[in-house]
């Protein structure tokens, strides 16, 4: 990831939770095979494994920044309602999460004017 070759990376995650579904670390690696199709602007494929990571993951703690970031991918999928749900519901099913965090799905949630 840090390199920019996300192709690797996501044959990396994706064998990392083949190999070891069971681990502590399924969540993480969910969360950035998601950035690696994200990144490359494959928004189909990222919101299908930040979906995942909200819901499978619930627990890890990178199920916040799923749910961030499928809000952000279904807005550049045009798909507005759904990533105003997505923005607006982080509080509520986060909030423990961070504050920077909330802030950022409330600041997303203004851009697109969510009711």
């Amino acid at each position: 990831m840090e390199k920019g070759d996300y192709q690797t990376a996501e044959k990396e995650f994706t064998a990392f939770m083949r190999d070891y579904p069971k681990s502590d670390l399924v969540g993480n690696a969910n969360y950035w095979l998601g950035e690696t199709y994200y990144a490359r602007k494959l928004y189909e494929q990222a919101a299908g494994i930040f979906a995942d990571g909200f819901t499978k993951y619930k627990n890890n703690t990178k199920a916040p920044d799923n749910l961030l970031k499928l809000g952000l991918t279904m807005n550049n999928l045009g798909k507005k309602q759904d990533a105003c749900t997505a923005f607006k519901s982080l509080p509520i099913e986060f909030p423990k999460a961070s504050q920077t965090l909330k802030n950022r799905a409330k600041a997303e949630a203004k851009k697109l004017n969510c009711k």
